[in-house]
């Protein structure tokens, strides 16, 4: 049997002693750093009420509730604010680091979504690995300026993991050391779309079979990947690449340039164009079996906050928006290696925030 003992909580005294002299002038002893005032909350329960917030996604009411009912001790919304502002402060150095370390990564995931700030949308940016997270959000919003804020892919020198949008094949982005590889899932989710719900497309038949192509690829990657294989035999990879072709030039002709149309093209039309120009993109992973074939692990780390999005209706401020996605980085990066979360965050309370070593 596992269970718990009666949890009470430590409580410290510090005698600051005064002396006066006799000449009249009095000496009084200073507090320790970490005591501010005539009573204070110390690195333990703070860290708890951290995880609560940025891990177990509680917004910051229940937080100070779930803290009296398990420890007895009554705190107020306002010291869980300011118990989350100081953590994000005290992982800052190691969330600096971990952005370093993905952007030096030889191969990283990227991924862009929206949350709410004030009622309203708001973007925020999430960069990836199978040890690392990281997040940022500014006023720049989803744009080219929150990305090269974030600043990772203007160091990465990396294979870009991502759902090709077009801010990620910018100028302003070095993409002399880039490789871009773009996620095959997203796709499936748009031909499915496009196959049920676009007439043209359902007729023709060109989406569903597309479809049928992609599972045929996993299929041929898996198997040879199994057997020790670094990439798809030429004489498949050839044949899909002239299926890939022949079914996209078709696309094009089923849905033709229509006037008076936003650009002249459907959704049809306009992923049809996707998929035959970032070809090379797309079917990468084919090429090289280090290479990911989707994007689910940015895609999972932006699931969480949208998650929190939906159990506390989103963010007062974007800088509190800012200051979550530090400490969920740091937490999840905690979590991909093994960490003790709760002990590391005390820790980083304490001045010595736990770094991953670089790869």
């Amino acid at each position: 049997m596992f269970d718990l003992p009666q949890i009470a909580v430590e409580v410290t005294e510090h005698q600051m002693l005064a002396v006066t002299c006799g000449c009249g002038h009095t000496t009084r002893a200073q507090a320790p750093d970490r005591v501010a005032g005539p009573t204070n909350l110390g690195e333990g329960i703070t860290a708890v009420a951290v995880y609560l917030s940025t891990v177990q996604l509680i917004p910051i009411d229940r937080v100070a509730a779930a803290i009296e009912a398990l420890y007895g001790i009554a705190v107020s919304t306002g010291w869980v604010s300011s118990a989350l502002e100081r953590a994000a402060a005290a992982v800052e150095p190691a969330s600096e680091a971990i952005k370093e370390q993905i952007a030096g990564s030889g191969a990283a995931f990227f991924d862009e979504s929206m949350t709410k700030v004030c009622g309203k949308r708001a973007w925020f940016h999430a960069a990836a690995t199978g040890t690392l997270t990281a997040y940022h959000a500014d006023e720049h919003g989803r744009g080219l300026g929150a990305i090269t804020a974030f600043g990772i892919l203007d160091a990465f020198a990396g294979v870009a993991v991502h759902d090709a949008y077009a801010a990620y094949y910018s100028d302003v982005i070095n993409q002399d050391g880039i490789t871009h590889a773009l996620c095959i899932a997203h796709i499936q989710r748009e031909l499915r779309a496009v196959a049920e719900h676009d007439l043209a497309a359902g007729k023709d038949g060109w989406a569903a079979q597309l479809q049928a192509l992609v599972g045929d690829m996993f299929r041929w990657r898996d198997t040879w990947h199994a057997a020790g294989h670094e990439q798809v035999p030429k004489f498949k990879l050839d044949k899909i690449i002239a299926e890939w072709d022949t079914l996209l030039a078709r696309a094009l002709d089923v849905h033709p340039h229509q006037p008076g149309r936003l650009a002249g093209q459907t959704h049809a039309r306009r992923l049809a164009l996707r998929l035959r120009d970032r070809k090379d993109d797309y079917l990468r992973w084919l090429t090289d079996f280090t290479i990911p074939a989707t994007n689910n692990t940015a895609e999972q780390s932006v699931r969480m906050i949208k998650t929190k999005t939906k159990v506390s209706g989103g963010f007062r401020t974007l800088a509190g928006l800012q200051q979550f996605l530090t400490l969920r980085g740091y937490l999840d990066t905690l979590r991909k290696n093994g960490r003790h979360l709760i002990t590391d965050l005390r820790h980083a309370l304490q001045g010595n925030p736990w770094i991953p070593a670089p790869a």
